[in-house]
């Protein structure tokens, strides 16, 4: 069994600490798994706070060069960005394990695809395209860009009908 979330929260640090905790862990595979993309710098970034959240401040005499080889903190993780991720758990001195996992949420939630699920889908030329859905609204990405949003707050109807799906709008006066 394993705890998943199907809606990423807005603010991880209204959380209760277990849940938070949970909530970490779970954005943390995401990640891992690519289901949330990052830069190579926001990546070394968060596996900086996962290293404080695991081993505590860095200590030059315990913490000698390579350190890190042993903890699968990236999918491609090499010397550099070894020791990139190494010269930002510097920085966290002094954080206790659940400040960096809250550091590592707040992070995280400037993503560009924070708390967006995808669904693949065609629109009506046959074209392929991403249906994300979010607290937003839905979000519509084609080769990765996103080329519309359709808001909750302005959808009047929302249905599905073999194998095709309608949003229905609501009508403003511009």
């Amino acid at each position: 069994m394993q705890f998943g979330v199907k809606f990423y929260v807005a603010d991880p640090s209204r959380l209760q600490e277990f849940t938070r905790y949970l909530f970490y862990l779970q954005v943390k595979q995401d990640i891992w798994h690519g289901k949330l993309p990052t830069s190579l710098h926001t990546a070394c970034l968060l596996a900086s706070f996962l290293v404080q959240s695991e081993i505590g401040d860095f200590n030059s005499e315990e913490h000698k060069e390579g350190y890190l080889s042993n903890m699968p903190l990236l999918v491609v993780q090499n010397e550099e960005t070894e020791r990139q991720i190494s010269e930002l758990h510097k920085l966290h001195r002094g954080q206790l394990p659940a400040d960096a996992e809250c550091n590592y949420l707040e992070h995280a939630k400037r993503l560009e695809q924070y708390g967006i699920d995808f669904h693949k889908a065609t629109d009506s030329s046959g074209k392929e395209i991403e249906l994300g859905v979010s607290a937003i609204g839905l979000l519509v990405y084609s080769n990765d860009l996103r080329i519309n949003t359709f808001s909750w707050s302005k959808m009047t109807k929302v249905s599905f009908k073999r194998k095709e799906f309608f949003i229905q709008l609501r009508r403003e006066p511009s």
